[in-house]
């Protein structure tokens, strides 16, 4: 259903956050990853975030005209 989607979706993104905090902290203490990688990993969990907030604005929308329509 529609809740359990938007769970899984939240929990990805929190998930692509984590690993690119991760992989930053590596980058910054010399571990095995390339800046580049580190750039993908920060640039894909921002692209999630954003794309979650467009989402819940677009809910957000449909639910006060759903709210204004005349029964």
């Amino acid at each position: 259903d529609f809740q359990t989607l938007m769970g899984d979706s939240l929990k990805q993104v929190a998930e692509l956050q984590t690993d690119a905090q991760s992989e930053i902290q590596q980058g910054i203490t010399g571990g095995d990853l390339t800046l580049a990688e580190s750039t993908i990993a920060v640039r894909e969990a921002d692209l999630a975030l954003r794309l979650m907030m467009q989402i819940q604005g677009k809910l957000v929308a449909t639910w006060n005209e759903l709210k204004a329509m005349q029964v």
